[in-house]
């Protein structure tokens, strides 16, 4: 008998199913864990590189904001403090000379720019007295404000420079005090914003032409920072300050507005030094969680292992039940046969007995020829009834022994007439024919030849007790059925079942017979063994007419019984099933009759 009521194949996904269904029930919370806490950690990380980048883009522009207004401021003081004396250029050559002693050179020079464009006074390094500013744009910009603070530009000195402005009025006429600001002290400034190896800060103008440096970045770069500024600040206008700080592409950038919003100070680092962190955190968060995966893995692949043994040690507690159910079973069948045998086998006795007396009557008469005669006869007889009682008996014997659970070829007629046979007394005994029609040229049947007596028993006997008392014909049919399953039909002229019953006749424990006449163990047995098989059990029952079983058998086939010999299960794959439907026998099987029984048609059950 083995050891699993599955065959090996269907054990083995039962098995990957237990180890399938706890490794995911045991990781997916993990896996879900883990995608949750990444989610988090990683938006909250990237708001706080954020946080610090803008924070760093805003302490640099506001200090270059002060550096701007600071140049400004002491231009604007020099302008009130002196005014038309700036026009004498000895004493605008000493107003440099102590800016420059004050600033630590921050101012290159100075000179006055009267209304037409024409530096009519220089203080500086250059040879500037009488340069024409009037087609300068910031000449232009400058003259139409009272203070003014140029883009960096190139000018005619070709070298990169901006200036401060303030107008002033000298004898009703516009001048303009002009200072260009040492660039090296500007840019110096902006350099100074360093993060890392790779955070850096420029200055653009809203047209993106770099102010300062632009470090790696080309011209074309500028114009998509302009881009990337306009989309935050709309064009100048205030944007939201926690759109100030984004990802683009491989790198992280902050941007703050100067000089009134003309200039933009945009801070930039790659992602991969500003989220260095992240990475970090996240490699920690993957090797905490990856190990407590495999501590789960392990943990999980040991309970389904448990769980598998469990299973396994209650299919072996399972299948040891079935075949105590099932000899129980056979038992009941014995018992119920019992009374029938012990006369079966008295009539023979009695005979052989008699037979027995007569040869000692003739003992003493052997010298006439006709008593040698008649002894000879007697012990003719006594051998013929002699072999009948040994028939009862190996038939009785052969369904008693204990049931052989492998599947083998099994002629189907010569086991249905075999059980019919041996069931004739009973049949007798209340009184019902039985009537055989067996088809010819049938496959022989995979099945257990011992369990397959047990079942059409089990039906002959539940047959013969709905009968009891009122008599009847039960009608046993083998044939070939439409699906190229062996099919055999038991039809009784029984009272029939009702449609409520019917589906619970294979219930354990359900009988519709007297207390103590049924354990309610019979068809539950049978449909087991059938399921088993690989067959199927049918029934249909109509009230007042009689009940009809149907047993599908499928065709010995070598080929598949090697196979699942080798897998060591013993046993066909498969599944039968309850319907309520039954076709008639096959009119073109064979009738045979037997002493004591009809065609298909009625049923009791015992479950």
């Amino acid at each position: 008998m083995p050891d699993s009521l599955f065959p090996v194949g269907r054990r083995v996904a039962l098995n990957r199913l237990i180890y399938m269904g706890i490794l995911v029930a045991s990781v997916l919370p993990l896996v879900l864990i883990l995608g949750v806490m990444n989610l988090h950690l990683g938006v909250s990380f990237r708001e706080m590189v954020f946080g610090q980048a803008r924070e760093i883009a805003d302490r640099h522009s506001q200090k270059i904001d002060d550096f701007l207004h600071e140049r400004l401021a002491s231009v604007q003081m020099l302008v009130e403090a002196q005014g038309a004396g700036l026009l004498d250029p000895a004493n605008l050559n000493r107003k440099l000379a102590a800016m420059r002693s004050a600033y630590g050179g921050v101012y290159v020079d100075l000179g006055m720019v009267d209304d037409a464009g024409i530096q009519r006074v220089y203080a500086g390094p250059h040879r500037l007295e009488g340069t024409d500013y009037s087609h300068e744009n910031w000449f232009l910009q400058a003259g139409a404000r009272d203070v003014f603070i140029s883009d960096v530009f190139m000018g005619v000195r070709k070298s990169p420079h901006f200036i401060v402005a303030v107008k002033l009025m000298v004898d009703g006429r516009a001048w303009i005090l002009r200072s260009t600001i040492d660039f090296a002290s500007f840019v110096s400034l902006v350099e100074d914003v360093r993060v890392g190896a790779t955070g850096q800060a420029c200055i653009i103008n809203r047209a993106g032409a770099f102010q300062t440096s632009g470090g790696r970045h080309s011209a074309g770069d500028g114009a998509q920072l302009a881009g990337f500024a306009r989309r935050v600040f709309g064009g100048g206008i205030a944007g939201m300050d926690q759109d100030r700080a984004f990802e683009e592409g491989d790198m992280v950038y902050a941007m703050s507005r100067l000089k009134g919003g003309d200039w933009i100070l945009v801070f930039q680092q790659s992602s991969r030094e500003a989220l260095q962190g992240l990475h970090a955190a996240q490699r920690t968060l993957f090797l905490v969680l990856g190990l407590a995966s495999i501590a789960v893995l392990v943990l999980g692949m040991f309970l389904a292992q448990r769980i598998i043994e469990r299973i396994d040690g209650l299919e072996r507690e399972m299948a040891a039940l079935n075949a105590q159910v099932v000899e129980a079973g056979k038992l009941s069948a014995l018992g119920e046969m019992a009374a029938g045998i012990a006369h079966e086998i008295n009539n023979p006795v009695a005979i052989m007995m008699e037979e027995a007396g007569w040869i000692e009557d003739v003992l003493g008469e052997l010298q006439e020829q006709d008593a040698v005669r008649e002894i000879g006869d007697s012990a003719r007889q006594i051998r013929t009834q002699g072999v009948r009682c040994r028939d009862i008996t190996h038939k009785l014997l052969s369904f008693a022994r204990r049931s052989d659970r492998e599947v083998h070829a099994v002629d189907i007629n010569a086991m249905v007439t075999e059980m019919v046979e041996l069931s004739g007394q009973k049949a007798r005994t209340v009184s019902v024919h039985v009537v055989v029609a067996m088809a010819e040229g049938l496959p022989p049947v995979a099945a257990s030849p011992s369990e397959l007596q047990q079942v059409f028993l089990n039906l002959f006997n539940n047959a013969f007790d709905a009968m009891e008392g009122s008599g009847g014909t039960l009608k046993v049919a083998t044939l070939m059925s439409d699906n190229g399953m062996v099919a055999v039909n038991v039809a009784d002229t029984g009272p029939g079942m009702p449609e409520a019953i019917l589906q619970r006749i294979y219930d354990p424990f359900f009988t519709t017979k007297p207390v103590g006449k049924g354990t309610g163990l019979g068809l539950s047995i049978c449909y087991g063994i059938i399921n088993k098989m690989g067959g199927e059990i049918k029934v249909s029952s109509i009230v007042g007419v009689g009940t009809t079983f149907q047993v599908l058998l499928p065709p010995f086939d070598p080929a598949v019984h090697a196979a699942q010999a080798a897998q060591g299960t013993g046993l066909l794959a498969g599944g039968g099933r309850l319907t309520s439907a039954c076709p008639a026998p096959n009119p073109s099987a064979t009738a045979s009759a037997t002493p004591g029984t009809t065609p298909p048609d009625g049923g009791s059950k015992d479950t």
